[in-house]
């Protein structure tokens, strides 16, 4: 599925970015891009990612491409909510890049459940968003209980762990100074 150009304001579908309800009819989507220009705010979940189980048990993992000057913000609870155990953050699986992410009640990102079974050291990439502040998102997890990455900056809009937000390779920051669409490079 690619969403581009659309807006999505107070949507009571919490699913509505993987999943397509109708009917009690739920049509797994396993891939879902979102590409230039789409608005996801004042809704509970502004992009919410899970995965699903087949009948026979088998895992069918849900990937996303987030990318290109997408605002998610003024969401109730979370800005994009991933369901940890459920997709698939291998590169190029799983990437945001050059949004907008603020003003979400809880959290702009937030990983749920458990994610060891992504592997050592293996996490998603959320690199040059604008995360309401040039200092980058809050994130008050040291990393060593909460990896991979850790920013006291209180003003900025507040994340969990197991993603990247700073260069892996050297821990520069790697977000961006102003809001996505006048910005014109990534700090890092």
């Amino acid at each position: 599925m690619i969403l581009d150009g659309v807006t999505s304001d107070n949507n009571d579908k919490r699913y509505a970015r993987v999943f397509i309800k109708d009917r009690n009819v739920t049509i797994l989507l396993s891939w879902v891009k979102l590409m230039d220009h789409n608005t996801n705010s004042g809704n509970t979940f502004g992009i919410y990612l899970q995965g699903g189980y087949l009948p026979n048990g088998t895992l069918y993992p849900v990937w996303a491409n987030v990318t290109g000057n997408n605002t998610i913000a003024d969401n109730t609870q979370y800005g994009v909510y991933v369901d940890g155990p459920t997709v698939d953050p291998t590169a190029g699986h799983f990437w945001m890049w050059w949004n907008d992410v603020r003003g979400n009640g809880n959290q702009g990102v937030h990983v749920a459940g458990d994610t060891s079974g992504w592997g050592s050291n293996v996490y998603f990439g959320a690199y040059c968003n604008w995360w309401n502040d040039a200092n980058g998102p809050f994130d008050n997890t040291t990393a060593d209980i909460g990896p991979p990455d850790y920013n006291p900056s209180p003003a900025g809009q507040p994340v969990s762990d197991y993603f990247w937000y700073r260069d892996p390779s050297d821990n520069d920051p790697y977000w961006l100074q102003a809001p996505a669409s006048g910005a014109t490079s990534c700090r890092g």
